[in-house]
This record gives structure tokens, C-alpha cells and sequence, in this order.
């Protein structure tokens, strides 16, 4: 199991805060987007081995300001309550594991009868190279294929994953 304590220290924050190139304008909160981001794997960013993101999310949805911004202010004088709202969305390795477990599910339900829930309908529409649709209906032309929050893109990447998956299913069972 990873210790992630050191990730929201005070050291690790000075240490990246010295990293970067040039004066950042709202350090805190560039902190606290990068940290989130490597959590949640988005903006291009390559998110946290599945280890380090189990150990790090409780400290990161603690409703409890960061212990790298505690008793600490801003370049305006105003205290930095960054963390004391809790980290509210999934980690990259979170939202894989649900997705996996979600198209498993799928695939047993699409086995018994027509499925329940709007994924399952999408993952089976689309395995069955049916026309794909949202849980509000057709998806339209300018929807996008993912999105990070798992709103409208969620039909179409769990599709792909469960795609990937069966393709290395196959190759398993070739060799």
C-alpha cells in the first residue's frame, strides 16, 4: 500500500511551487488542479499509479483543508481553504474499475433479457452495432465521444473498454 501523506505536504508544495518556470499567478489553486488532475487522469495529464490514487483519495475527499495550505494565506492576505469542501469526483483508476465492472454487467444482462440501466442499453446498442443513444435519447452529432465527468461520453468509452477488452480476451486465448 502507498503512503500518499507526503503529496499534500507542505514541502511537496513548495518543492513544485519552485518547479515551475516562471512567478504562477494562483499557486494554490494551480496546485490543487494539478494535484487533481494527475488524480483523475484529465487534462492530459498521466493520472497516479492505482495504489497511489486508493491511498490518496480519502485525504483528498476529507472535508478538511490540505495540510500543505493549513493556517496559511494567499498573495491577497485571505486564508487558503483549499480542501475543506472534499474532493467530490472519481479517480482515473475508479472510474476504470466501475466502467469494467458496469460493462460485466452489461454483458450478463444482455445475456438474460433487455437491459435495466442507460449504460447497459448503450453497451449492448452499440456491441449490436445498433444505432447509439443517451439515456435522453438519441445522441446527437455534436456530442461528444468522452467526457472526463462520465455525463454524455459514458455509453461510448465503456463500449470502447469493453471492445478492448474482448480483443485481449481473444489474443489470450490465441496464444
Amino acid at each position: 500500500a502507498a503512503n500518499t501523506a507526503g503529496i499534500l505536504s507542505r514541502e511537496c508544495y513548495e518543492a513544485w511551487l519552485r518547479s515551475r518556470k516562471g512567478p504562477v499567478a494562483t499557486p494554490e489553486d494551480s496546485f490543487r488542479r494539478t494535484i487533481t488532475a494527475h488524480v483523475t487522469g484529465t487534462k492530459k495529464r498521466r493520472p497516479f499509479p492505482e495504489a497511489v490514487e486508493r491511498d490518496l483519495l480519502p485525504r483528498l475527499r476529507a472535508r478538511a483543508v490540505w495540510p500543505c495550505f493549513r493556517g496559511h494565506t494567499d498573495a491577497q492576505g485571505r486564508e487558503v481553504t483549499i480542501g475543506r469542501s472534499g474532493f467530490r469526483a472519481m479517480g482515473f483508476h475508479e472510474r476504470r474499475n466501475e466502467r469494467s465492472s458496469s460493462i460485466s454487467s452489461a454483458t450478463k444482462q444482455s445475456s438474460r433479457g433487455p437491459p435495466t440501466s442507460p449504460i447497459a442499453t448503450s453497451a449492448t446498442h452499440q456491441a449490436s452495432g445498433s444505432a447509439l443513444h443517451s439515456q435522453s435519447g438519441a445522441r446527437s452529432a455534436t456530442a461528444p465521444a468522452y467526457s472526463p465527468t462520465g455525463a454524455e461520453g459514458v455509453p461510448d468509452s465503456v463500449a470502447a473498454l469493453h471492445a478492448s477488452q474482448q480483443q485481449q480476451q481473444q489474443q489470450q486465448q490465441q496464444q
